[in-house]
């Protein structure tokens, strides 16, 4: 079992290897090549074989054949399989297919590579056929595609992947983890204050609390909850933090996504931000075929992604942002009609406010109030009302004192832990005790009566909102039995 980094080393060439590793791209259509096939002699002709003779070609005893298979028309099949048996020159034979195997060719990366920095391979699967997106462990050979000298593999066993996400369980060690992040004195607010202050410890400077409860209570939500008669409402948070520059936000989110190990960051300024690399589209597969490309959104489809820079993102990401935001699915165009992806994710936005024309931000103090800042940057109202929570900061003091005493953090292996248990939960597991149900009902009742907006910051859905909201702060204070 390795890593396709390592894989990559010409010392693994001709070697059975294993690697977990997720689906970039797959192509549109199958290939199909020969399996087994027989060479016979038909005629009497001088050469190294009589008549009547005839030989047996399998693809298991040519591995590497496979590269120039694929794709290849009938005539271009036999004289791969002549060349093998090395009868490439024999005259008076024909060349009989008995078996297929369909071949999918795919483009893969390590599972957790960052988005910016990872490394692909073209792996051809044989007999199996991968989806778009999807993560799993490879059983495969590692060698060098003959037809263009760039390492590629050959994979005839495929399982689904398991991560330390989906293997986390309850034991002993993990109940420490559990017991270490609990916090048992005080009201829930004081409670959230303790467990926020410690992640000062991993930044080493004095960031706003609220700005990191909002981050990092984002981190801390469920796939799902049961609430009276809905079933598997989604528990997935998707917030949006607008502030100065300099106050912490993307140094935040950093380092909780790095040491939570989970998800990825990913900017959405400059050229290098397309729907191609966000969402997903169309590219050439490694035989020059159409193939279509999972973006980083639905790689990350029960994960969490950090986005920055909205705004100095383009109008066609921004607007393809939000049809993923309403759907939950990845829908990427192609020649031959669109394909969808399921993207259901936990999702973090972080941005300053929309600059002037000078390219400058307008200071935050500068407009009158909060809303008028996210409707300058989101546009539309309906986009702003599907944010769980907005928080709108100047980030208070943001001078940095190189003395700073900070708290000391929780370590890793907590973090890590609580944030697995959290995610692990199922609807089941998230219990409305002593009539929060209709506490949060009456709440989000009074919150639209007292503010009847245009924006509907509330809305229908602001019980939603409210029980997200109230199941995270639970999963934050390690609210268990």
């Amino acid at each position: 079992l390795v890593t396709l980094a390592e894989a990559i080393d010409s010392k693994y060439h001709g070697q059975v290897l294993r690697s977990t590793v997720q689906i970039l791209t797959t192509s549109d259509t199958p290939f199909e090549i020969p399996s087994t096939a027989r060479i016979k002699k038909v005629a009497t002709l001088k050469g190294m074989m009589n008549k009547g003779d005839a030989v047996q070609w399998n693809i298991n005893d040519f591995p590497d054949s496979v590269f120039l298979l694929t794709g290849a028309n009938k005539a271009r099949t036999e004289d791969v399989i002549r060349s093998n048996m090395r009868l490439g020159s024999e005259k008076g034979v024909v060349v009989d297919v008995f078996d297929r195997d369909v071949v999918w060719v795919c483009q893969v990366a390590d599972v957790g590579a960052g988005y910016e920095d990872m490394s692909e391979l073209t792996v051809y699967c044989v007999g199996c056929h991968p989806a778009q997106g999807k993560k799993y462990t490879l059983t495969y050979l590692r060698s060098t595609d003959i037809a263009r000298g760039t390492v590629a593999l050959i994979a005839d066993q495929m399982e689904d992947a398991l991560d330390d996400i989906s293997t986390f369980e309850i034991n002993e060690d993990t109940k420490a983890s559990l017991v270490y992040g609990m916090h048992s004195e005080g009201d829930v607010a004081t409670r959230i204050s303790r467990r926020a202050t410690a992640v000062r410890g991993l930044l080493g400077y004095e960031c706003d609390e609220t700005l990191i409860t909002l981050i990092d209570l984002t981190f801390n939500t469920v796939e799902a909850f049961d609430y009276g008669n809905n079933k598997n409402v989604r528990g997935y948070m998707d917030n949006l933090v607008i502030g100065e520059s300099r106050i912490g936000k993307s140094d935040t989110a950093k380092h909780l996504r790095d040491v939570y190990n989970v998800g990825a960051f990913v900017s959405l300024a400059g050229s290098s931000s397309t729907i191609a690399g966000i969402v997903g589209g169309t590219v050439k597969d490694g035989v020059g075929r159409n193939s279509t490309r999972a973006g980083v959104i639905p790689r990350n489809h029960k994960s969490i992604i950090v986005f920055e820079e909205l705004a100095k993102a383009k109008e066609d990401i921004a607007r393809s942002l939000t049809d993923v935001r309403s759907s939950g699915v990845a829908r990427i165009t192609r020649v031959n009609g669109s394909v969808e992806m399921p993207a259901s994710l936990r999702m973090l936005t972080l941005s300053n406010p929309r600059c002037l024309p000078t390219g400058e931000s307008r200071p935050i103090s500068e407009y009158s109030n909060g809303l008028e800042i996210t409707r300058e940057l989101i546009g539309a109202s309906e986009d702003i009302a599907r944010y769980d929570l907005i928080l709108v900061s100047e980030g208070g003091n943001t001078e940095t004192d190189p003395l700073y005493d900070a708290p000391e953090p929780f370590p890793d292996k907590v973090l890590q832990d609580l944030v697995r248990w959290v995610w692990r939960r199922k609807p089941t597991d998230v219990k409305f005790l002593n009539g929060s149900e209709f506490l949060i009902r009456d709440k989000a009742k009074e919150l639209n009566e007292t503010y009847p907006m245009h924006v509907k910051l509330f809305g229908t859905e602001c019980w939603k909102k409210l029980a997200r909201l109230s199941i995270a702060a639970a999963a934050y204070v390690v609210s268990t039995d």
